[in-house]
C-alpha cells in the first residue's frame, strides 16, 4: 500500500505525518464548517455522536447525518463500539490527520532519510541511493595499519564518520555493512563507492588518480596538479565524482594532499554542497581548509576551482 506522508521541516527538527491525497471534490465532502469541526474535535478525543452533539450543541440526528457522510469519504473510523439498549454505539476518531489536494505527481523535493532533500542534491545522490532509499555503496577508507607503497598509516579515515552523519539526513542504513577499508576491497567490485583518504593513505584513491579530472602529483612535493597550477598546500583537498574504469559503477572521491587537506574536502561537500557538486558523471572541485581563529584547526574552507 502506497502511504503519502505531511513533512514539515523547521531548521533541524523534521516531523512527518500520515496524509491523505485527496481530489478538489473529495475535499468539498469534509470540509464544511459542521464536518471540519467535528474532525477537529475527534482529534483531540474520540467521542460518540451523543457527545458530540451535546459539546457542540446541535441536534443529535444532524451530527448522525454528518457522521454518516464523513464515514463514506473513509475520513473517520469507528474505534469502540458498546451496546446500549439493544442498539451499538460506535465511537469515532479520524482516518487521517492531514488531508492534502494534489494537483499533479511532480515531486520538487522528496524525503528519503529524516530531512527533505533538495531536488539537486536528489539528482547527485542518485546513483548512490537504492529505490527504497537506502545507501547503495560502499564507505572505502584507509587502513590504520601501515600499507602500500609507503607504508603509511590512515589518519583522516575518521572524517569519515562526518560524511556519514550527512548522508544519513537523507539516505538510509543498507543491509549490508557500508564501510570498507582499502586493502580489503578493489576498483574491480560492481559496486559503487566513497573513497576517502589521499592517495597515501588510501590505495583505491591511488589507483584511481590517473582517471582524475584534476591529479595528484606522483611524486614530491606533493600536490593536486589542475592544468599548469599545481595546489600544494596541506588543507587542499579534491571532491570527484567519476566513472569507475573497470565497470559501470560511479566513484565519488573526497581526498586532500595531506589528511587536513581530506578534512577540507569532507566539510566542503557537508557544508556546502550546493556549490560545490555538478551533477554530471565526471567533474572535480579544488578546495582549501582554513584555521580563521589560529587554533590550529579547520574551521572554514573555501572553493577555489
Amino acid at each position: 500500500m502506497k502511504l503519502n506522508y505531511l513533512v514539515t521541516e523547521d531548521g533541524s527538527t523534521t516531523k512527518q505525518s500520515p496524509a491523505k491525497i485527496v481530489e478538489p471534490s473529495e475535499m468539498a465532502k469534509i470540509s464544511s464548517n459542521i464536518r471540519a469541526r467535528i474532525l477537529k474535535i475527534l482529534k483531540s478525543k474520540p467521542m460518540y455522536p451523543a457527545e458530540l452533539a451535546k459539546k457542540m450543541n446541535m441536534h443529535e440526528q444532524k451530527i448522525y447525518y454528518h457522521i454518516r457522510e464523513l464515514e463514506k469519504a473513509g475520513a473517520i473510523r469507528v474505534v469502540e463500539e458498546t451496546k446500549k439498549r439493544g442498539t451499538v454505539a460506535r465511537k469515532y476518531s479520524p482516518q487521517f490527520m492531514n488531508y492534502c489536494i494534489s494537483l499533479g505527481d511532480t515531486e520538487v523535493a522528496r524525503k528519503l532519510g529524516t530531512r527533505i532533500i533538495d531536488q539537486k542534491l536528489d539528482n547527485f545522490l542518485k546513483e548512490f541511493t537504492n529505490e527504497d532509499g537506502t545507501l547503495n555503496a560502499e564507505i572505502v577508507v584507509g587502513s590504520p595499519d601501515p600499507h602500500g607503497e609507503f607504508k603509511a598509516r590512515a589518519r583522516d579515515s575518521h572524517y569519515a564518520i562526518e560524511l556519514a552523519l550527512f548522508l544519513g539526513q537523507y539516505v538510509r542504513l543498507s543491509k549490508e555493512f557500508s564501510v570498507k577499508l582499502d586493502v580489503d576491497t578493489t576498483l574491480k567490485s560492481e559496486k559503487n563507492m566513497i573513497l576517502v583518504g589521499g592517495p597515501v593513505t588510501n590505495l583505491l584513491v591511488a589507483e584511481m588518480n590517473n582517471y582524475l579530472p584534476v591529479k595528484f602529483s606522483s611524486e614530491k612535493p606533493w600536490g593536486l596538479v589542475s592544468g599548469k597550477k599545481t595546489y600544494s598546500d596541506d588543507n587542499a583537498g579534491i571532491i570527484a565524482k567519476v566513472r569507475n574504469p573497470h565497470n559501470s559503477s560511479m566513484i565519488l572521491i573526497l581526498a586532500g594532499v595531506r589528511y587536513s587537506g581530506t578534512k577540507s574536502a569532507v566539510m566542503a561537500l557537508t557544508r556546502k554542497w550546493d556549490r560545490i557538486i555538478l551533477n554530471e558523471n565526471k567533474w572535480a572541485r579544488i578546495v582549501e581548509g582554513y584555521d580563521l581563529d589560529g587554533d590550529g584547526r579547520i574551521d572554514e574552507v573555501d572553493i577555489l576551482e
